[in-house]
């Protein structure tokens, strides 16, 4: 599953390697396979950020908010206290 999400979203190059998107990249984590999608995609392209979204959902796939993400509202909610 996390292979055909990161490669509807990647691009063969010239060397006929599989380029995968800035914003989609597939790792491990913990020994389980995921996709960590950059919220950039969000802005920059709302409509492949929607269909990665609705793919998520549709197999059931945990979503969950980066430590990027977590650290900011964290220094978010120190700074206003």
């Amino acid at each position: 599953m996390v292979e055909r999400l990161s490669v509807c979203m990647s691009l063969f190059g010239g060397n006929q390697r599989v380029n995968y998107s800035p914003y989609l990249k597939p790792v491990i984590s913990a020994g389980i396979k995921c996709v960590v999608i950059d919220r950039r995609l969000e802005e920059s392209n709302p409509e492949a950020f929607s269909f990665l979204m609705s793919f998520a959902s549709d197999n059931e796939l945990c979503i969950r908010q980066g430590r990027h993400e977590v650290r900011r509202a964290v220094q978010i909610r120190t700074q206003a206290a």
